[in-house]
This record gives C-alpha cells, structure tokens and sequence, in this order.
C-alpha cells in the first residue's frame, strides 16, 4: 500500500530562522502543496532570507516532489535552478523526513512535523565543512 502523505494542499506561509558557525539571520516562506503525478506531493517554495535592515539577501525557489514508495518510504527531488537532485525519506504518522546530497560537499536533511494547518520544519545542511541549522513554522492560509 502507498505511503499517505501528512500534507494537505494549500498555500502555507511563514517565517524561519538559521544559525551557522559564524552567523545567523531569518527568513520568510511560502509554500504551495499540490498533488503531482503517480499520487506524489509537490511542495512549491519560495524562501526570501532578509538582511538585518529587512531587505532581501538573496531568493531561494524549489519545487520538491514526494513520490511514494514502499511502505512508509518516498523519493525525494529537489529542482531549483542549478537542476535537480534526487534522495529517499520516511513518513511515520504526521512526520515526514527526508535527507539528500545536493552536491559532493553539500549534505542536507529535513524533518516535518504536520498538524492542524501548520506546517513545522527543521533541518540541517553541511556545506564545506560549515554546519548550518534552520526551523521554520508555516500556517495554512485562507483559501481566497
């Protein structure tokens, strides 16, 4: 039996924090979910990570696509501009983690805790060495 993803469709936003070795800062999300080919999940998001003025540091944009697998098991693809990167994950009730190489010295992991019309997320990544951490909190908007 295909796995039963916890996300519902919809547009989700809010806000995020990170922390590196060295810095730290925020981060505004939006994500729209959306059900794709072969009763995948695709999660189209956009994040803006803001300087300590408030203006923008740089855009993040990615479309991640959940295929089920088997038992509590899915694909993962991540395409952003640069291409697209392929993993695997689990879900197990209203979580869902995956974990991915986006290049040979970049490593990252995702965990989603789904619930009530929020979305929480925390992850990590290892770039060159440098450990990065975030967590973002996401709320179901009004449907319009």
């Amino acid at each position: 039996m295909p796995i039963a993803f916890p996300f519902e469709n919809g547009r989700y936003e809010g806000k995020g924090n990170w922390l590196d070795q060295n810095n730290e800062g925020v981060y505004t999300v939006t994500t729209t979910i959306s059900d794709g080919a072969d009763s995948s999940k695709v999660h189209s998001t956009k994040r803006t990570f803001l300087k300590i003025d408030g203006g923008t540091l740089y855009e993040e944009d990615t479309t991640v696509t959940f295929t089920p697998g088997e038992r509590n098991g899915f694909k993962i693809a991540i395409a952003f501009p640069q291409g697209t990167v392929r993993g695997k994950g689990y879900s197990i009730g209203n979580q869902c983690h995956y974990d991915i190489d986006i290049s040979p010295s970049i490593h990252l992991e995702f965990t989603f805790s789904v619930a009530d019309g929020r979305i929480a997320g925390i992850g990590s990544s290892t770039n060159k060495g440098n450990f990065t951490s975030w967590r973002e909190e996401l709320t179901r908007a009004a449907a319009q």
